[in-house]
């Protein structure tokens, strides 16, 4: 009989623990504590992503080598002019994050974006500095 009441017991005080844990996290503020800075830290990088699209990372202009015997103008709507000694193609473009891709004919070509506006393009190419906007 002891040992039965004892279970009882047991039991009876797991079960209101249980209760008040549960009660406990089902009322606590969801704006408190850790949950807050994960709210605040996620809405901060979401607003530094739209603007670093809206104004940033623009990749529109005229780009050459050193040399100055390349030419790349890439235009809004993924219009391009790619120019090589002096003859010129009417090209398309596009972009990720890491390369532009230039399409002329057929044929395409890509140049890596580097972190200061540059574009490496293939080894006859080399490096590509933005000349104008």
């Amino acid at each position: 009989m002891l040992i039965g009441g004892a279970l009882t017991g047991c039991r009876e005080r797991a079960l209101t623990n249980f209760q008040a844990s549960f009660l406990n996290q089902s009322t606590e503020d969801p704006l408190r504590g850790r949950t807050y800075q994960k709210l605040l830290l996620a809405t901060l990088l979401i607003l530094l992503s739209i603007a670093n699209v809206a104004c940033g990372g623009k990749l529109e202009g005229t780009y050459s080598n050193v040399a100055g015997n390349v030419m790349l103008e890439l235009r809004s709507g993924g219009k391009a002019a790619l120019t090589l000694n002096g003859e010129s193609q009417n090209c398309g473009w596009k972009s990720d994050s890491k390369k532009v891709t230039v399409t002329c004919g057929g044929d395409s070509m890509d140049f890596g974006i580097h972190d200061d506006g540059s574009l490496t393009g293939p080894t006859m190419v080399g490096v590509m500095r933005k000349s104008k906007s």
